[in-house]
């Protein structure tokens, strides 16, 4: 017989309570064949030669477990087995975000120095919205037409032609808009950015106020942030409301930029009076349930 807890049964979807004694065939309904050997092997006291690893299937997707055994003997003699176990394959998925941030980082270190030249083509410089601009988030290149963007490159281009040094250190997709009365603004990636890049993701939306609710002319505001699982780096957000809506993007903006958590957005110190926002900022309620989002997740 063993125990079952709640990270095991998290792992395996054994429908166990956390005192539940159950059978060694309930505990791995997937284990392989041969694991029965090396069971009996554990319980006469013959320990296996090192850590064993055991296929679970989780849900819609196959985990790999490495457990090791450890024997136990009970107060009336019984025997049974302590199983020590480390998910693998979430071991291997946080190697895999690690390297790919790693990537981004080298891509992006690799790229600025040249962020306003034409490639293969020395002393020949390019601004504006002819050209392909760097993508903090993702690391790649991508084209996005704005005057900002075109402004900034401008200026970088002259400095360097004038004999100086400067670089375009890239973007993160900002936009607003206003259709009648309805403000719209977006930055970072959307979930099929997310999803063409290979990042893991959630997203949260939240309903709010431009204003303290009490207050006369607030406005309704929806904020969506999509988050990188696991580790909770921002990787886009959308605002849509009213007056006092569309700007808020830019808090979203400069937390992109600077690679900021939700954790660490949902503490950022904002200005607050009843005309301008609620306590409780738009932006910061939807960053404090996508951290919730994320440590339940």
């Amino acid at each position: 017989m063993v125990t079952a807890n709640a990270r095991y049964r998290e792992l395996t979807g054994v429908d166990a309570a956390a005192a539940d004694r159950i059978s060694i065939y309930d505990a791995f309904p997937n284990a392989l064949a041969d694991l029965t050997e090396q069971i009996d092997s554990a319980l006469r006291g013959a320990m296996p030669p090192g850590p064993v690893r055991i296929p679970f299937q989780q849900r819609d997707r196959r985990r790999l477990i490495e457990t090791t055994f450890v024997p136990l003997t009970d107060e009336s003699g019984g025997r049974g087995l302590l199983f020590a176990g480390n998910d693998v394959t979430e071991r291997e998925e946080l190697r895999e975000t690690l390297s790919r941030s790693v990537a981004q980082l080298e891509s992006i270190f690799d790229v600025i120095p040249d962020s306003v030249r034409v490639f293969d083509s020395e002393g020949v410089w390019a601004a504006g919205d002819c050209v392909e601009s760097l993508d903090r988030i993702s690391g790649n290149r991508v084209h996005v037409a704005l005057g900002t963007h075109a402004n900034k490159q401008g200026r970088v281009l002259g400095t360097n032609l004038g004999g100086g040094y400067a670089t375009f250190s890239g973007v993160v997709g900002t936009a607003v808009s206003k259709v009648c009365e309805l403000e719209i603004a977006r930055t970072g990636l959307r979930e099929a950015d997310c999803d063409a890049v290979g990042f893991r993701w959630l997203a949260v939306t939240v309903d709010s106020t431009t204003r303290a609710g009490y207050y006369p002319d607030a406005a309704p505001i929806t904020v969506k942030l999509v988050v990188e699982q696991r580790t909770g780096r921002l990787l886009g957000g959308q605002i849509v409301g009213r007056e006092g809506a569309a700007k808020r993007v830019d808090i979203l903006a400069v937390a992109l930029w600077n690679r900021m958590t939700v954790e660490e957005i949902a503490l950022l110190d904002l200005g607050y009076a009843p005309p301008f926002s609620p306590v409780w900022d738009p932006v910061l309620i939807a960053a404090r349930k996508a951290a919730d989002a994320v440590r339940t997740g």
